[in-house]
């Protein structure tokens, strides 16, 4: 069999797992909500709150993933499941491609449950075209956190121009090669 099947395999195993045991509906969503309603009131000042909540939304998400991945691997550890993959000759890559891939999924799910409850509980707003404004934050937030000595400024291979934009997309590796 092809790696790529095995991982898929593993990954609807683990799902289908995760699905009859409903650790993730009646544990993770649970914990994720209850960390989201604690950070809300721990900082409870509106203006703290509105800057923070995006570093918020993924300490929850770190915290629910760290259950997540150790329910992974619990599962598989305590009734041998994992020992026989290996012994039977599966690939680990494929292993643990299947797992990354059931992780992801649940990941996915954690986020948008996340996002809702900090748009109801933080009073955040998702813009249309989150990716471009994200990046574009990033790369200003960037540009201020670097020395402005000159009108084109260079920070990790990546240049930008005084309002923020890339000038170019050349990524410098240590050995000098540009991608």
């Amino acid at each position: 069999m092809s790696t790529l099947r095995i991982a898929r395999l593993v990954a609807v195993k683990d799902l289908r797992i995760e699905w009859n045991s409903r650790v993730f509906v009646n544990q993770v969503l649970p914990f994720a909500g209850v960390t989201m309603v604690i950070f809300a009131f721990a900082l409870d000042a509106d203006s703290v709150l509105q800057r923070v909540a995006p570093g918020l939304v993924w300490l929850a998400t770190m915290f629910s993933m760290l259950v997540l991945v150790q329910r992974a691997f619990a599962v598989e550890t305590s009734d041998g499941a994992l020992d026989a993959l290996r012994v039977a000759g599966v690939d680990p890559r494929a292993i643990y491609l299947g797992k990354a891939v059931a992780l992801g999924v649940q990941l996915l799910v954690l986020e948008v449950v996340l996002l809702f409850a900090a748009v109801i509980l933080y009073g955040q707003t998702v813009p249309a075209g989150g990716g471009a404004a994200a990046q574009s934050r990033f790369l200003s937030m960037m540009q201020r956190g670097t020395p402005s000595a000159s009108r084109r400024q260079h920070f990790s291979g990546l240049e930008l121009h005084s309002d923020g934009s890339p000038a170019t997309r050349t990524i410098r590796t240590p050995w000098g090669w540009g991608c």
